[in-house]
């Protein structure tokens, strides 16, 4: 980390992508969440959970490399963050 995104908690801005249904991986999981309901009806709740892109990223690669990569080779973690 080369500089923080902000000393306190109040100056972070977080902002919701206004198109939410269509941003990222939110499509996919959607979809997989219609295709699920449609086959297994109202007897059977469906949930999911979505991965960020570095905890996803840690489940790809050891963590403990991906940890060391973000230090010794941050842009390559960075472009596979992006692509997550």
């Amino acid at each position: 980390i080369s500089e923080k995104l902000a000393a306190k908690v109040e100056e972070l801005e977080i902002r919701v992508p206004e198109n939410l249904e269509g941003a990222g991986r939110v499509p996919v999981v959607t979809e997989a969440i219609r295709l699920l309901k449609e086959d297994l009806g109202d007897q059977i709740a469906v949930g999911v959970c979505v991965l960020g892109p570095f905890t996803l990223a840690g489940q790809i690669v050891e963590l403990d490399n991906l940890l060391k990569m973000s230090f010794k080779k941050p842009n390559l973690v960075h472009g596979v963050l992006d692509s997550l």
